[in-house]
């Protein structure tokens, strides 16, 4: 929220949320009027009417909601952001080893009801390698490193 206040020039009131789900209760109460969540979060709610999604804060659209337009597609090409889980491994783990976890990782992740059910929840498997993954964080990390020193964010 943070960022979309600083590209859109929008003077907005920031509130730190516990989850998705208090967010979703006061923006279906009207005691706030906008927020940024987990689309699939309020799909259902969206579906139904009683909020209205704009825009998907993903470089792409969303494979659960493909008729809302992402913040790239309404004019903020550099308004987007990469949300990953990935697995961690303690410094020193032998490079088979993690060669392995890493191939059986990936596999797990190719199974249709494994990638089915992460579909459902939002998240779109990719898998890859140890140093594909690396190169992610670093780059998300650099990316997002100012936004969060301008918001004055700290790590708890």
């Amino acid at each position: 929220m943070h960022r979309l206040r600083q590209v859109s020039g929008v003077d907005l009131q920031l509130v730190a949320y516990k989850g998705g789900q208090p967010l979703l209760t006061d923006l279906m109460g009207n005691q706030i009027g906008a927020g940024i969540s987990v689309v699939s979060d309020y799909l259902v709610q969206h579906r139904a009417g009683r909020v209205r999604i704009i825009a998907t804060g993903s470089p792409k659209r969303s494979a659960l909601a493909p008729d809302i337009p992402t913040l790239v597609e309404s004019g903020y090409p550099d308004l987007y952001g990469v949300s990953s889980i990935g697995f961690f491994v303690r410094g020193g783990t032998p490079q088979p080893l993690v060669a392995q976890l890493s191939m059986e990782i990936t596999d797990v992740l190719r199974t249709p009801d494994v990638r089915t059910r992460l579909l459902e929840m939002g998240a779109e498997p990719v898998g890859g390698t140890p140093e594909e993954f690396r190169r992610l964080v670093l780059s998300e990390r650099s990316r997002w490193a100012p936004v969060a020193k301008a918001a004055n964010v700290r790590v708890e």
